[in-house]
């Protein structure tokens, strides 16, 4: 059904191969978002919103009462949106996601409504992953709570049944259209419904429903499904009554997956299978330990998620993923500390983002840390650096490597030596020549030169000035060089490396000689040259920067004029040609001493740390990014062919936003090599064959086919790489369509059949 909403709007392939240049100036809409934490709620509605992707929380009962806040878990964080209108404070909503219409609808739940009186509801709202909408449908089912909602994809319709009111309980069956309610007349198969969870097994194309009325004078329970006609009750062996539970579709292992709680005085934890004919006890090794949990797909991992409600035995693992062995706690994305004038770099090898710790109003320490998908962890390696503060640290993408030079301690003694963390321990690398001790200096990684760039800093021995000098680090050792230009001296300024533009962006601090500065300066590997630019951020020193993999900028923020100044709380951007600043939709950041770095799984610029006015360490960290992201994401395997592996990739900075044009490449190839790219909307099916699918016993050993192929675009190679530049209409319709490339070529000498596969580029089309 998925596929079937994108089918619809699927002319856009069509556009996006043969579109001339149609490019849409615009604003840029971005906003931070607070990587927040979870309050416990019990009774909250989910729902599981693929094209986020993400899972969206409603409402839920707190100690006071119930509430009417809006959560969404993007994979790594929950966020909390703010939003206006939305539906009033409630608990036991059903709440589901409408794929055909790309909606989330919520109905009704136990709340209060206009007239704020404690009563079931029966309003119809829903969510479009930005904005809550009530909708007047014509017909509605009666006030309820603790009805089940699920999606029936044979009949294109959510189905509605049970729940309770204040005078009994329902076995009804209702069907949501998209536009109405419309009760089912159906024979009264299913019993009144009070303890039950529904679910829709994708691969038979029927609701599962088990549970039923324990509360009845003859309790009834058992396992039904809906099959878009009718219930029936089925009559395998049936898990035992339980309290609570929740039950989704697994579409790895293409089963219903039932995980209750079972018990009044004991509480008894089980997770079951069941594949349309048979339920089976599932032997894990752990579970969450709670008796509040509900069951969903979650988009980003394509996997089975447990929410849980109530406070567990780990308070922050809100959100649990079911693997072959257990339920694995993803941590929350709280960073873990309160601290300023540390630095953080992405570890592309590893997928997570590393931080070195090195001062906190507690004093120094020696701390290091890394943020995943999975959420915070702190790292034990054997050796590390000395506790210290205003140093350097970088990420080496070449050897896969933190490298951090310099700083100071607490007892006023400057650092000149150099270390590197591997992802496992610290080594001093101890060069044969170094610069001198230093501290406030600016560093960063030159990728295409293979080179750490380092300017600027302060030493204890001459306190006041800084130098100018340009140092080069090649990995093993440290190099003065010698350019014609220099940027005046300065020390707490911000560095960053352009991969696109291929140069390094220096920018502000706290000139030698006085003042702060507020120029702009950049270093192609042999020389440094000022830039000019219409508009410019102000004087500051302490700011961060990095580079935006997502958009292709170079982002700006916090810093302050001096040392008991109010820092910055704007954003800028640098184009390689100018100075934007950018107005966050809805929260202002003020910080000085942070790190800054991106996260790709987050889609947005990661800011953790700082200090706030007088000195306050900030504790939250906060992601910068577009409201509505754009993705180009690799997944799946390349084969290899007589020239290696055929990798289909974005190039840096390349994404795809509405009225803007992207790149893609496909390499490598040799000349007169035909080669061809897929289009699909779909990498789980084509046809009736499942993907991904593989094409081994066809002649293509190693290769797999990835995505469905609605429409391709071909070439015959001129050159190792195929760049192709797509260009995306500014059709607000296309917003959030997710397309599935893969590329194809020609090679006779790779295998039998003479032709080799790509991996896969999973895309979604965001907004700038």
């Amino acid at each position: 059904m998925r596929a079937m909403r994108k089918a619809q709007r699927f002319p856009f392939v069509r556009s996006v191969v043969c579109a001339a240049s149609l490019l849409l100036s615009a604003t840029a809409q971005v906003d931070w978002y607070r990587l927040d934490a979870l309050p416990p709620r019990s009774q909250a509605a989910f729902a599981a919103d693929p094209l986020a992707p993400g899972l969206i929380r409603f409402g839920g009962a707190d100690a006071v009462g119930s509430t009417d806040e809006t959560w969404r878990w993007d994979g790594a964080s929950w966020r909390s949106l703010r939003l206006d209108p939305r539906p009033s404070r409630r608990q036991a909503a059903a709440m589901a996601f409408d794929p055909l219409r790309g909606r989330s609808i919520l109905f009704g739940g136990l709340g209060y409504g206009p007239s704020g009186i404690l009563s079931q509801l029966a309003d119809t709202w829903s969510f479009d992953g930005h904005t809550w909408t009530r909708l007047s449908p014509i017909h509605a089912p009666p006030p309820r709570q603790g009805a089940r909602m699920a999606w029936h994809g044979p009949s294109g319709k959510l189905v509605l049944v049970g729940g309770t009111n204040f005078n009994g309980a329902y076995g009804d069956t209702w069907e949501w259209d998209g536009t109405d309610w419309a009760q089912r007349s159906v024979p009264p198969t299913l019993p009144t419904l009070t303890d039950f969870t529904l679910a829709a097994d994708e691969r038979r194309g029927r609701l599962v429903l088990h549970g039923g009325n324990l509360r009845a004078p003859v309790p009834d329970f058992g396992t039904f499904e809906w099959d878009g006609n009718a219930w029936t009750r089925l009559q395998p062996t049936t898990p035992l009554p339980f309290v609570g539970g929740g039950m989704a579709y697994d579409p790895q292992r293409q089963r219903v997956v039932l995980h209750v709680a079972r018990g009044w005085q004991t509480i008894v934890e089980e997770t079951w299978a069941f594949d349309g004919a048979t339920w089976s006890l599932l032997n894990l090794a752990s579970t969450p330990g709670s008796s509040s949990t509900d069951l969903v797909l979650d988009p980003a991992s394509g996997g089975v998620a447990m929410l849980v409600g109530q406070t567990t035995p780990q308070p922050g693992a809100t959100v649990w993923l079911l693997d072959a062995t257990g339920w694995r706690a993803l941590r929350q994305s709280i960073w873990p500390r309160a601290s300023f004038h540390l630095a953080a770099a992405f570890d592309a090898a590893s997928e997570r983002v590393l931080v070195y710790d090195g001062r906190s109003v507690s004093g120094h320490r020696s701390t290091t840390l890394e943020f995943s998908r999975a959420g915070w962890h702190v790292l034990a390696p054997l050796n590390s650096p000395p506790g210290r503060t205003s140093f350097a640290m970088v990420g080496d993408s070449r050897r896969a490597r933190l490298v951090l030079f310099g700083g100071a301690d607490s007892i006023f003694v400057t650092y000149d030596d150099t270390w590197a963390f591997d992802g496992l321990d610290w080594v001093d690398l101890a060069p044969a020549n170094r610069p001198p001790a230093s501290f406030g200096h600016a560093m960063a990684f030159d990728a295409h030169r293979d080179r750490i760039v380092l300017f600027g800093g302060q030493s204890l021995a001459s306190p006041g000035t800084a130098p100018t000098q340009t140092y080069e680090f090649d990995g093993s050792d440290w190099l003065l060089r010698q350019p014609a230009n220099v940027p005046p001296g300065r020390f707490g300024a911000a560095m960053a490396y352009d991969p696109i533009r291929r140069e390094t962006l220096l920018f502000g601090g706290s000139l030698s000689t006085s003042g702060v500065a507020q120029d702009t300066w950049v270093w192609d590997g042999t020389d440094w040259t000022p830039r000019t630019s219409p508009t410019n951020p102000a004087p500051r020193f302490g700011a961060a920067m990095s580079f935006d993999e997502a958009r292709g900028v170079i982002v700006l923020v916090g810093g302050r004029a001096a040392p008991l100044a109010e820092p910055h709380d704007e954003v800028w951007e640098w184009d390689g040609l100018r100075w934007t600043e950018r107005t966050p939709a809805s929260l202002a950041l003020a910080r000085s001493g942070a790190a800054l770095c991106f996260a790709p799984w987050l889609d947005g610029s990661l800011c953790i740390g700082g200090q706030e006015w007088l000195g306050n360490p900030e504790d939250a960290g906060a992601v910068y990014r577009p409201v509505d992201p754009a993705r180009a994401r690799r997944y799946g395997t390349p084969c290899v062919g007589t020239q290696g592996p055929l990798v289909l990739s974005a190039e840096p900075g390349e994404r795809p936003f509405l009225g803007r044009s992207f790149l893609i490449q496909s390499a490598p190839l040799r000349a007169g090599q035909l080669a061809w790219l897929n289009f699909g909307v779909s990498a789980r099916q084509v046809g009736q064959v499942r993907l991904p699918f593989d094409l081994g016993p066809f002649g293509m050993p190693g290769c797999a086919l990835l995505a469905s192929n609605e429409a391709a675009a071909f070439a015959v190679a001129s050159s190792p790489a195929w760049r192709l530049s797509l260009v995306v209409p500014p059709l607000p319709s296309l917003l959030g369509l997710e397309l599935f490339l893969q590329a194809m070529a020609t090679d006779p000498g790779a295998n039998q059949l003479g032709l080799v596969t790509s991996n896969g580029l999973e895309l979604r089309i965001g907004r700038w």
